[in-house]
């Protein structure tokens, strides 16, 4: 490896042995592992491109996205914080990309800006800059579409609160700028660095940094006095709403001229929620004074239901959580859950357990998560009595532990409490010598779930006969008085889940017979609310209930009735998935959950829902075609589309499969921006393709491929339609740079073979005519168009087919030839003036890189060995040419070339290109000597058989004439079969110092 590295340039072989080969190596020694990563970098760039889809290596950009894109499914961030700084040094690409990532339209999730500000602070802990990036990024923000600048102030806010980021430095750098010019109360559409003026939290911030900032206000129009009076209007609006909360707070007016709470700016936001946190925490003190002393006095005076509720009522705390809501702070929200996790009264635990749980992903990317877990779980460990913890509140706290990492032995407890309080709860309702006595001899008639309930609580076993009558009577009963009370529903469910304990496998099987049953029947019609609290009392998974649905779909009946199941059934997971967080709902959150994970994992049977529904809009008539096309046309669908896309790119085709004719079609034409759908309608195709491309980015290239899937398959030729695309795309890639020509290649590394041939053909052709016309010199745009031109082809790279001819090897072969033999080139030894030395190694790269991709037509074995043999002899000239000695990889890249396609030549080519390099007296270089195999030779004689010692030979020189030793037939025999061992008839190719080597 050290001594002879070029004997493992094995790149047909290497991806399988290279693992093999690096475990051997010993990590101490760092010249073994550089030498190791030397030779994987070869092999990697000589691999068989053909029929090799998925192998493009990810730009530094993509690979951080995908980095990103992980942390919906596990929030790891001390690993993907490392793992992203390792991927580049480059902190400007690496913190425009996190906030670009966090701000997209095409990603969704409000855990983003949270997940972002720990990364940042993370970095900011390890020694990375954040202000340049951060300044850099707002400068160049106009040029950055699809993104949502709010979420980008809020990002901001975070790192302004935390102080990772100076608003000092940020005015400073502002007014050095000169960027206020020009700007009167710019609007919240404008430049985010000057915008972001009015979106910073103020609170601790120096006297002379507000007074700087009020300056800059007055300079763009906007009295400072303004956000005083909407600070002064929310809070008054707020205690209109809970007027009883805030007793220290004396504010006039109604706050009629407070505009709505998700409107406001940062800084509004920012300082209200800070108030209502301040407030909270008063009244915190005030609640623990009291208790002190409701303990210490021997007769209390004070009021217990008083003194229970003189911290926060459950309706003042669903009040004040949905304001938060709506600022979007849940920073705060999460100091209020972890305040109110002290509290006694159980239905306030159950209601911040139940907040956490909904907001997981939030509040974990900020930390609080587990500490909030640990106060609500000593609230369980302290010795009150049995009517404090509430059943719900401990099935809740199961459910918060069970996401949380190292609390196997708390889920345990938790589990035995929640066993244990199930009889408890019945026998103490019914004990004659228990509390609740004089209620229990009361004259009431006993409800359906009382009775339920009292039976259940009699026994620990159930046969499955007796289990089959009980199911039948809870679902009976359901059946017929589903639509009282959502709270009948929530019990009967509850029943439900403590029979399934019973016999689970039993109570399953009864359970998917009924749903067989009963989807296809006229009681669909609500079963939205007779499901989602059997699924949110885990009597049933949400991947049954749609499995089950997706089953009858396949069913021929029908259509109008498919249609009507499909429409109920997405109805149902719309709600779940855009609606707020219900308050009364029994563990609404686990419905969401669970629809997140088939997201994630398994759509299959969302898919089919939607497919259903999709061809509802074109197969027929009346009020339900106009439903269907309302609901797939809706925000919630479409962003529905865009997870099950981004996160499951498989799905793409399982979508595109169902666009069969122009109906289907125009239903997608807004995936990606649907305030563009009418226009786009009446574009043509070439138009349509045009505005595509201007809405890609990296965020979003599934959804592109499924819109251009769509618009491609729609009416006209084939063909047409592939000679527009390549058009399209080779001319983008022609005038990109930078990371734009890395969207194009990944682009083109994910569409169909034909089409991915089509560009690479109209690509290659633009590089030939470049070569031809501009052999010795080429201006700063021909480069530009020359690089992204190579990047597409290299992505492209798989759709070459392999065939034994190929016009276009010929044409490198012509130009290679030109460029060897042209008369600048030799006058690069005399005067480095005469010709542009980085356009001619450009363009020598550029053909070496082509014909590793088209390895595979050449490696055929009836291709030209004519062509070859040109090929070859022009690289090996340009191998040993002074005019690359000094460069830093074309030599090593010519190398690598050469050593592979050499493998390709038949022994006639062979010694026919060693004969050549003799003539011209190239034959002596080593590098050439072990690719073709030939020894080092006397008198330049490229073949003899020294039979005679030196010595000898001195003595008879005047006499003797030495003659090239010409091989008989039977010396030249090959082996007799195909197992590579020595043959004993043949003579011996050691005896002249052939290379050896053995092809897997």
């Amino acid at each position: 490896m050290l001594n002879a590295p070029a004997c493992l340039i094995l790149p047909t072989c290497w991806s399988k042995y290279g693992d093999a080969i690096k475990s051997c190596l010993d990590k101490k020694e760092p010249l073994l592992q550089s030498s190791f990563e030397s030779l994987s970098k070869r092999n990697w760039r000589l691999r068989n491109r053909s029929s090799n889809q998925g192998s493009q290596i990810k730009s530094h950009r993509q690979t951080i996205i995908t980095y990103l894109d992980s942390l919906y499914d596990e929030q790891s961030f001390s690993k993907i914080a490392g793992a992203c700084i390792r991927v580049t040094n480059n902190y400007d690409l690496l913190v425009r990309t996190c906030i670009e990532w966090s701000s997209s339209v095409h990603r969704h999730g409000r855990f983003r800006v949270y997940a972002v500000a720990r990364l940042l602070r993370i970095w900011k802990r390890k020694g990375v800059d954040l202000q340049g990036p951060i300044f850099n990024f707002l400068a160049a923000s106009s040029d950055f579409p699809g993104l949502q600048k709010r979420e980008i102030y809020r990002l901001l806010a975070e790192l302004v609160r935390s102080q990772h980021l100076s608003v000092g430095k940020y005015l400073q750098w502002l007014i050095a700028r000169g960027t206020l010019d020009g700007h009167h109360e710019p609007s919240s559409d404008g430049p985010c660095d000057v915008y972001l003026l009015f979106e910073l939290p103020l609170q601790g911030l120096p006297s002379y940094v507000l007074s700087l900032r009020s300056m800059l206000l007055a300079t763009l129009g906007v009295p400072a006095e303004r956000e005083s009076d909407m600070i002064v209007a929310v809070k008054a609006k707020i205690v209109g709403q809970i007027p009883d909360f805030f007793l220290w707070d004396a504010l006039s007016g109604s706050g009629a001229g407070c505009a709505e709470f998700a409107l406001l700016s940062q800084t509004v936001k920012s300082a209200v929620a800070l108030w209502i946190r301040q407030n909270l925490f008063s009244r915190l003190q005030v609640y623990r004074e009291t208790e002190s002393a409701f303990e210490d006095a021997e007769q209390p005076t004070a009021d217990p239901d008083k003194f229970a509720a003189c911290l926060l009522t459950l309706e003042q705390f669903h009040t004040i959580r949905r304001i938060l809501e709506d600022f979007e702070d849940f920073a705060i929200l999460a100091d209020v859950l972890y305040i109110l996790s002290d509290e006694v009264q159980g239905s306030i635990l159950t209601a911040v357990t139940d907040t956490v749980n909904h907001y997981f992903d939030v509040i974990n990317a900020i930390g609080a998560a587990d500490d909030i877990f640990q106060r609500l779980y000593h609230q369980v460990e302290e010795p009150h009595g049995p009517e404090f913890i509430e059943r719900a509140f401990l099935e809740s706290l199961i459910d918060l532990a069970c996401r949380l990492p190292n609390t196997a032995q708390e889920i345990q407890r938790l589990r035995n409490d929640t066993l244990a309080s199930v009889p408890r709860l019945s026998a103490v309702a019914f004990s004659p010598i228990s509390d609740n006595t004089v209620e229990a001899v009361q004259p009431t008639e006993p409800t359906f779930p009382d009775d339920m309930d009292q039976m259940l609580a009699s026994g620990t076993s159930m046969d499955k006969q007796t289990l089959t009558r009980v199911f039948c009577t809870i679902i009976g009963h359901l059946e017929t008085l589903f639509e009282e009370s959502s709270q009948l529903r929530t019990q009967v469910s509850q029943l439900l889940s403590r029979l399934r304990r019973f016999g689970p496998k039993t109570f399953d099987a009864l359970l998917k017979d009924w749903l067989q049953r009963w989807l296809p029947s006229d009681f669909q019609a609500k079963l939205g609310i007779v499901l989602s609290p059997m699924i949110c009392s885990k009597v049933v998974s949400l991947k049954v209930v749609l499995d089950t649905t997706a089953r009858l779909l396949s069913l021929e009946g029908h259509q109008n009735d498919r249609a009507t199941l499909a429409l109920k059934m997405l109805d149902m997971v719309i709600t779940a998935s855009s609606g707020p967080m219900p308050i009364v709902d029994y563990r609404g959150y686990r419905l969401l959950d669970q629809l997140y994970r088939l997201v994630r994992m398994s759509s299959a049977s969302i898919i089919s829902l939607l497919r259903v529904v999709v061809e509802t809009c074109g197969a027929t008539e009346g009020p339900l075609r106009t439903r269907a096309q309302a609901r797939v046309q809706s925000l919630s669908v479409r962003n529905l589309i865009q997870s099950l896309v981004l996160q499951q790119p498989s799905t793409t085709k399982e979508f595109a499969s169902a666009l069969s004719n122009t109906d289907l079609q125009k239903v997608f034409w807004g995936v990606l921006e649907q305030e563009q759908l009418e226009e786009s309608s009446h574009l043509d195709r070439h138009s349509r393709i045009s505005r595509l491309m201007n809405s890609a980015s990296n965020f979003n290239v599934p959804l592109v491929l499924l819109e251009l899937e769509v618009i491609l398959s729609g009416t006209g030729s084939l063909e047409d339609a592939k000679g527009t695309l390549a058009d399209i795309f080779v001319e983008r890639a022609s005038a990109s740079r930078d990371g734009r020509v890395e969207l194009w290649a990944c682009l083109v590394s994910e569409l169909p073979v034909s089409q991915a041939a089509s560009i690479r053909e109209k690509a290659e052709t633009q590089i030939i005519c470049l070569g031809i016309t501009n052999t010795t010199s080429m201006c700063h745009g021909d480069k530009t168009r020359l690089d992204g031109l190579s990047a597409i082809i290299e992505a492209a790279g798989f759709s070459v087919s392999g065939a034994e001819t190929s016009s276009f090897l010929d044409q490198i072969a012509d130009g290679l030839s030109m460029i060897c033999s042209s008369p600048q080139l030799d006058k690069h030894q005399f005067d480095h003036d005469e010709i542009d030395s980085d356009h001619v190694c450009q363009f020598i790269d550029v053909f070496i890189s082509l014909l590793v991709i088209h390895q595979s037509t050449i490696q055929h074995p009836r291709f030209s060995q004519s062509a070859l043999f040109q090929i070859l002899v022009s690289l090996s000239r340009l191998l040993i040419h002074p005019f690359l000695a000094s460069h830093p990889t074309l030599p090593g890249n010519l190398f690598d070339t050469l050593t592979i396609l050499s493998d390709s030549l038949s022994e006639d080519t062979r010694t026919r290109c060693i004969r050549t390099l003799r003539d011209h007296h190239h034959s002596q270089d080593p590098r050439l000597r072990f690719i073709f195999g030939y020894p080092e030779t006397v008198d330049s004689e490229w073949l003899q058989l020294a039979t005679r010692s030196s010595t000898f030979a001195e003595a008879k020189c005047e006499s003797v004439t030495i003659q090239p030793y010409s091989l008989r037939r039977w010396e030249m025999m090959q082996d007799a079969t195909p197992i590579s061992t020595e043959n004993d008839t043949s003579l011996s190719l050691t005896l002249f110092g052939a290379r050896k080597s053995v092809i897997a």
